[in-house]
């Protein structure tokens, strides 16, 4: 009797570890249907200056709202290594930033902050400088 109470209270934890798991992922913009209000981007209009010489790249911390998961990051990790001159994404949802290595004279702040919206997220630039 006691093993068949073991085996049904490890059934309800898997039920309720898949519960959970499934309503995290609903609350996850980039798996929604939409659904969320759209809201402006906080824009910080922010000159490169010069590019780092050794290099000509830069890198650009952003701090992005929304990130709930891994799963956030990877779709915004994605996005953004779509972008022409994007050289490196890390992104951590726990901290709410995403870190880009790029060329700026390919691709802008500005245009990864705008792959991110379409998905759910809100970006603002917290610093730029050489890689």
């Amino acid at each position: 009797m006691n093993m068949r109470l073991g085996n049904k209270m490890q059934d309800l934890a898997m039920v309720l570890f898949v519960l959970v798991f499934l309503l995290g992922l609903s609350s996850c913009p980039s798996t929604s249907d939409g659904g969320q209000e759209e809201q402006s981007l906080a824009e910080t209009a922010v000159d490169t200056g010069e590019a780092s010489e050794a290099t000509g790249l830069v890198i650009v911390e952003l701090a992005v709202d929304g990130m709930s998961c891994t799963g956030c990051e990877d779709a915004i990790k994605a996005e953004l290594h779509a972008l022409p001159g994007v050289i490196h994404v890390d992104a951590d949802h726990v901290a709410g930033s995403t870190s880009v290595k790029y060329d700026p004279r390919k691709v802008k702040p500005e245009d990864m902050i705008a792959v991110m919206e379409p998905l759910g997220y809100n970006a603002v630039v917290e610093l730029i400088r050489d890689a």
